[in-house]
């Protein structure tokens, strides 16, 4: 995502809602959503960059599908 943003610059924003993220490891909001992070007083220093939890592959589907629905 860095080396995207660094290249593509503003058209990020544009295009950020086709990128699908494979995460074998499961990305927790924690890491991803800074909104979440900054609310349950969460900081990491890579991350945090405000996709749809939906836009995740990984192999934990029910994980991210309940944070969806219930936040």
């Amino acid at each position: 995502m860095q080396q995207m943003k660094q290249h593509m610059g503003l058209s990020l924003k544009r295009h950020k809602c086709h990128i699908r993220v494979i995460d074998t490891f499961g990305t927790e909001p924690a890491y991803n959503h800074e909104d979440y992070a900054t609310l349950h007083g969460y900081r990491t220093n890579w991350g945090y960059w405000n996709l749809n939890s939906r836009q995740y592959m990984t192999m934990f589907r029910k994980y991210t599908s309940i944070w969806i629905s219930t936040h």
